[in-house]
């Protein structure tokens, strides 16, 4: 596994997880991704795309995202020594992050990193995403 700096091309090998699937519109992926250079990250393994992440930083709050793929689930040590990575990058800034309302293993994962629900919910193709910050 290896982190590397985000391609937009990357977006072309995305496939996007069981609990992702129908939420990202393709050609919009492909459109905001051309703003990502800079702000995110790639990470692969010998298969291709395993997971993108990006932020924007607007003013004292960094707005992080994810898009994982199935694959993701075979690197659990790998996916957390990242994340812990990135939240300490973002050390000075409050990190919001969005998560499934009916995604048990991703609302567990952030309650480990010290995530707190803000209460705002946002309706993504008729599923709630829960905003939660750190």
């Amino acid at each position: 596994m290896k982190l590397i700096p985000f391609d937009p091309a990357h977006i072309e090998q995305y496939t996007p997880s069981v609990w992702e699937d129908g939420l990202f519109d393709l050609d919009e992926l492909r459109r905001v991704s051309k703003t990502w250079p800079g702000n995110a990250v790639t990470a692969m393994d010998d298969e291709g795309v395993v997971a993108i992440a990006a932020w924007s930083l607007d003013g004292s709050i960094a707005k992080v995202g994810m898009m994982l793929t199935d694959r993701i689930k075979a690197h659990p040590i790998y996916l957390m020594k990242q994340i812990k990575e990135g939240i300490e990058l973002l050390h000075d800034y409050e990190i919001r992050v969005t998560c499934r309302s009916d995604y048990p293993t991703g609302l567990r994962w952030l309650g480990r990193f010290g995530f707190k629900p803000t209460g705002d919910v946002e309706q993504v193709k008729g599923i709630d995403l829960l905003e939660y910050a750190l």
